[in-house]
């Protein structure tokens, strides 16, 4: 099988490309295979005619012609065609036509024309293009005739690809789930100028909301992310259907969904996902912890024989952030039936900044030896600048997407991805004035820090699915995600000349592992109900978290070691980050089993009621248990009400258990609101100061 990339530069459109603070002129193009726009009709002439002349062809751009032999031409049918969107009222360059149960496939051209040699008799033709639904043909036809078929082609809006449908586990569209569940297509997707998956979605999605962060540690190069207004850990995650790890960094230092670990979207590569479904509804009772705000799905492409590539790049109207993306998915069919889909992207991003200058003292509490030193440094005061903005960072991820038939009931799958990504974003200046906090034989005039991030991410999934009386799935999911503080351009005080100017301030990681086996029978009523379903099974997890820490100097007091007879203080650990100390490592594992039941059923067309209800079970959280009732009620054929009532919980992660550090946080002076620094210990749960604040004033 052959396929070509349609490259589409005279479509170029510009985008404008996000930044932290202000507004944005940029560019951005794209290459790709699909296009919407009319174009004109290829030069390349018609095949020559059989011996039963069929109707003049259509001129095609390059056909990609079946890998089987030809048949003769007295043995075949001619078929023509053209694939069109009528959401789009334009045609589909790219889309697949292909013949079920043989390997004769077709591509259109750029006017959407296409035209294929099939074997006589019955067949069945298929339309696939990426993003929108599929559309099959049954036609018989004698041998030497001809025929021309058109298939319209409507934007995908259906919740039918997974057996694990978001709020529901039987198929439904969006409009007729109990609860409401909100689509962002691909072709929505393709149409924003971001970069990054939550931050797409945080465009295209009035009720969810992601959060870029500046001046705040770690969490600068997340972006933590709520839905509905509640914290970034009240909503769950879903690949196809499938838990989502979350992210190893905790959320402190008083930014957005401080104390709460939220799932990295970021780390998903936006060119792997097909669709994305957000159900706006609490689901504990189906998906267990963390469905409190809703669920969001993400649902990874499965087309195969398409190429599609595509490119970014822009930069703000102050002339930073300055960004380049590239992106390319292909698909593999394997077999009549297989496939395996694959992604590569690249970003890189140069960071922004908005900082103004800074007023207070830099050299001298006294303002006129203050100013005079100032003035002795090129620049001035602009000189001694923050950087408040987007932080800088390199990123590059990959995904699969993998179905393999066992037999014509059984279908193994798999689907996975991997991220790298670091990141660079400063912290606080330190002046020299501060001598507590600046070693002024190595910065004399001060220095700005920081923050050198290293992010890994892993997800991956195996499992089968068996249609039967009972329809079985069962998977095992492994997620992990990792967070390595490098803080450069910096000193630990207390060590004087000793101090190295780069640290290792130590490691984040998490680990989560489950195993799902979900079963739906559907039940023949007699006609008493139009569809009724029953649906259970259970959910087997574990979940690791560690803190390693960093090296002795990032957090070590060495002011008896290199100052023992000097009275002033100096602040130990690296300044901006002291690294994690060994009283702050952890490796602790936690351990959860579920069990869920349901009827879900159609009593008429339209009016659904769903009843459902889930057990779980933490070793160190205790248990519990929620239910749901939810319905959809038609009020004629374009009016609907629909409701739910339920119940839902969610277990403390290991994060908010088990984390604890000191950090150095710039906060208010109560007597002068100036910000001034100050060592701030965040404790776990089994300290004796946690334990025992309630007595404490």
């Amino acid at each position: 099988m052959q396929s070509r990339l349609q490259f589409v530069s005279k479509y170029l459109s510009f985008l404008l490309v996000g930044s932290l603070g202000s507004g944005l002129s940029g560019g951005g193009f794209g290459l790709g295979t699909a296009s919407a726009q009319p174009a004109p009709p290829s030069d390349t002439p018609p095949p020559p005619a059989t011996d039963t002349p069929p109707p003049p062809a259509p001129r095609v751009d390059a056909p990609v012609a079946d890998s089987s032999p030809a048949p003769a031409a007295a043995d075949t049918v001619t078929i023509t065609g053209t694939v069109r969107s009528p959401d789009l009222e334009a045609p589909l360059s790219g889309a697949k036509i292909s013949i079920e149960n043989t390997n004769i496939a077709v591509t259109t051209d750029e006017s959407g024309r296409f035209t294929l040699n099939a074997p006589p008799g019955r067949i069945t033709i298929r339309a696939d293009f990426n993003g929108f639904r599929s559309v099959q043909r049954e036609v018989s036809m004698s041998a030497g005739k001809s025929a021309d078929i058109d298939f319209p082609l409507a934007l995908d809006q259906l919740l039918t690809e997974v057996v694990v449908v978001v709020g529901s586990r039987t198929p439904r569209t969006n409009v007729e789930t109990t609860a409401p569940v909100d689509v962002v297509t691909a072709e929505e997707i393709s149409h924003v100028g971001k970069a990054e998956s939550g931050r797409i979605l945080s465009t295209l999605a009035p009720s969810y909301y992601s959060v870029q962060q500046t001046v705040a540690d770690g969490i600068d190069h997340t972006d933590p992310a709520a839905l509905r207004g509640l914290g970034p850990d009240q909503v769950l995650v879903l690949v196809n259907g499938k838990r989502r790890h979350k992210s190893a960094l905790l959320n402190v230092n008083g930014t957005f969904g401080r104390g709460a670990v939220g799932t990295d979207l970021n780390a998903i590569p936006s060119g792997s996902i097909k669709r994305i479904e957000i159900l706006r509804d609490g689901a504990a009772s189906q998906y267990g912890s963390d469905a409190i705000a809703g669920v969001i799905n993400i649902v990874t492409k499965d087309c195969t024989d398409l190429l599609d590539v595509n490119a970014m790049t822009g930069v703000t109207g102050s002339n930073d952030g300055a960004m380049i993306k590239g992106s390319a998915n292909y698909g593999f069919k394997i077999g009549q039936k297989g496939f395996l889909n694959v992604t590569g992207e690249f970003l890189k991003k140069d960071p922004t900044n908005r900082a103004g200058t800074y007023t207070g003292a830099i050299f001298s509490n006294d303002p006129a030896v203050d100013q005079m030193m100032i003035s002795q440094v090129p620049g001035g005061r602009d000189a001694f600048k923050m950087k408040i903005g987007e932080t800088s960072s390199e990123e590059g991820m990959g995904a699969y997407n993998l179905e393999l038939p066992i037999d014509a009931a059984s279908t193994f799958y798999s689907f996975g991805d991997v991220s790298h990504r670091t990141g660079s974003g400063a912290g606080f200046r330190r002046f020299p004035v501060r001598t507590d906090q600046v070693v002024t034989a190595f910065y004399p005039n001060g220095f700005l820090p920081e923050i050198h991030s290293n992010i890994n991410d892993l997800g991956v999934t195996l499992g089968v699915r068996r249609k039967g009386d009972w329809n079985i799935d069962f998977s095992v999911t492994h997620g992990q995600s990792s967070f390595q503080f490098i803080v450069d351009k910096t000193n630990n005080a207390s060590y004087g000349t000793a101090s190295p100017t780069t640290f290792d301030s130590g490691t984040l990681s998490a680990q989560e592992t489950l195993a799902d086996f979900d079963l739906l029978r559907k039940v023949d009523t007699g006609g008493v109900l139009k569809n009724l379903a029953l649906v259970t099974g259970s959910e087997v997890r574990t979940e690791n978290y560690r803190i390693k820490a960093g090296q002795l100097e990032s957090y070590d007091d060495g002011n008896a070691k290199f100052f023992p007879n000097d009275p002033p203080f100096r602040i130990p650990g690296a300044q901006l980050f002291p690294g994690f100390q060994p009283a702050n490592e952890v490796d602790r594992n936690r351990f959860n089993v579920g069990f869920y039941a349901g009827v879900e059923a159609e009593v008429i067309k339209g009016l659904n009621v769903d009843l459902g209800g889930r057990y779980e079970n933490y070793d160190d959280f205790g248990d519990s248990w929620t239910g749901k009732a939810a319905a959809r009620i038609p009020l004629g054929k374009m009016l609907a009400v629909r409701g739910a009532v339920s119940t839902g919980f969610r277990a403390p992660s290991l994060q908010q258990l088990w984390f604890s550090n000191v950090s150095t946080q710039f906060l208010p002076n109560t007597s002068t609101g100036a910000l001034e620094p100050n060592q701030v210990l965040t404790e776990n749960n089994a300290n004796p100061i946690t334990i025992n604040s309630g007595s404490l004033s």
